[in-house]
């Protein structure tokens, strides 16, 4: 296993951990030697991934988790710790979309979207932290949702917009122990936004990111391995002196 050894003796807790963004952030920080536990609601998928990192000489264990129960979280706190050790690392990137218009959503579907995508951070936040070590990071992933207007995403939008405020209100709160940011991804290719982009292309999801790419200055959409090493930089100590702060990784959309 080839590294470079950033985060080498860390220990990383990472929700949503077998699709893209997590897959990708879990196995960029297992080659910087943090042990990984991937935490996610399809076991299988998430075991998929340890087993990969482990094969390539990393430390990994796959934890069937629901971010949104309260219980869930907590014995995915306990059962990392008991398996990897102390933590130093939380990665909140479990998530969930839906499109829907704001009054055509249901109140099920409101309330679905926001216990994975804000009381799921809030719960992982409250459980984990007491167990960071002091230089400790948590990196929640929100979206550009959080500060532009998306159509069609009344509930997602509100989630991640939630997820910033309270990466903030967790800063203030945590500092100087534990440093805690959020990551701002404009639309990155993974199964997420498919729906979205069914959506804008008739139909046609390949026509939907052509589309979208247009409005981006990068000309094109972006990659799970670049959010990945954005979430590498808040999880090591080359941002030390970054907390309370929101990376805005998205291709240029929100700058026009």
């Amino acid at each position: 296993m080839s590294t470079i050894g950033k985060l080498d003796g860390k220990v990383a807790i990472i929700t949503g951990a077998s699709g893209g963004i997590g897959s990708a952030s879990a196995h960029l920080l297992a080659r910087e030697r943090a042990a990984v536990a991937l935490a996610d609601v399809r076991q299988d998928a998430a075991q998929e991934v340890a087993d990969q990192i482990r094969a390539a000489g990393g430390r990994a264990v796959a934890i069937e988790a629901d971010v949104s129960d309260e219980e869930q979280v907590r014995d995915l706190v306990a059962r990392a710790r008991m398996e990897l050790g102390a933590l130093d690392i939380v990665v909140n990137n479990a998530g969930t979309a839906l499109q829907r218009p704001l009054v055509e959503t249901s109140l099920p579907e409101w309330e679905r979207v926001l216990a994975i995508n804000l009381r799921g951070p809030f719960l992982v936040m409250k459980h984990a932290a007491p167990h960071l070590h002091a230089g400790g990071s948590i990196v929640n992933i929100a979206s550009v949702a959080a500060v532009m207007a998306v159509r069609n995403s009344a509930a997602y939008t509100a989630s991640k917009g939630g997820l910033l405020s309270l990466t903030r209100v967790a800063a203030a709160e945590l500092s100087p122990a534990i440093r805690v940011n959020c990551i701002c991804p404009g639309t990155v290719r993974t199964e997420m936004p498919e729906e979205m982009l069914r959506m804008r292309g008739g139909g046609d999801a390949e026509e939907g990111a052509r589309i979208t790419a247009q409005k981006y200055l990068s000309g094109r959409l972006g990659t799970p391995g670049e959010i990945a090493h954005a979430v590498l930089f808040l999880a090591s100590p080359d941002s030390s002196f970054v907390t309370g702060a929101v990376l805005i990784a998205d291709g240029g959309v929100t700058a026009q």
